[in-house]
C-alpha cells in the first residue's frame, strides 16, 4: 500500500492505492458507467503480460478486446502526465466505453467524462 498525491480533474487528492488497478477499473465503471461496461481483466504487466512493443512509443498500458484484458505499466502509478495509476486505468477504460474508435472523439468524449 503506498499514498501518493495525484491531480485528477484538476483537483489535487491524496490517494492510497493498493497498487490493485482492477479495483481502480472496477470503481471507474460504477461510478461513471453504473457498472454497465464489460468486466475486463487489469493488471500489472510482466513477463508473461508484456506490453505491446511499439517502435517510438513507450506505452503505459493496453487494451487488448478479444481477451477482455488491460496491462498497465507497474511505474505508471507515478506518471504525472496522466493522472497516475488512475489516469492510466481511466485511458485503458475509455478504450472498453468507445472499443472501435482509437483515440477519436466517442474516446476523447469517455475520457473526458472521467476527468470532469
Amino acid at each position: 500500500m503506498f499514498t501518493v498525491e495525484e491531480t485528477w480533474g484538476g483537483v489535487r487528492y491524496l490517494v492510497t492505492h493498493h497498487a490493485d488497478p482492477q479495483t481502480i477499473y472496477d470503481e471507474l465503471n460504477r461510478e461513471f458507467w453504473d457498472g454497465k461496461l464489460p468486466r475486463y481483466v487489469v493488471r500489472f504487466a510482466d513477463d508473461d503480460h508484456p506490453l505491446p512493443n511499439v517502435p517510438g512509443e513507450w506505452p503505459l498500458g493496453s487494451c487488448d478486446h478479444k481477451k477482455r484484458l488491460i496491462t498497465i505499466l507497474a511505474t505508471a502509478q507515478m506518471h504525472e502526465s496522466v493522472g497516475g495509476l488512475r489516469g492510466v486505468v481511466a485511458h485503458e477504460l475509455a478504450h472498453v466505453a468507445a472499443p472501435d474508435d482509437e483515440h477519436g472523439a466517442r474516446f476523447q468524449a469517455a475520457l473526458r467524462r472521467m476527468t470532469r
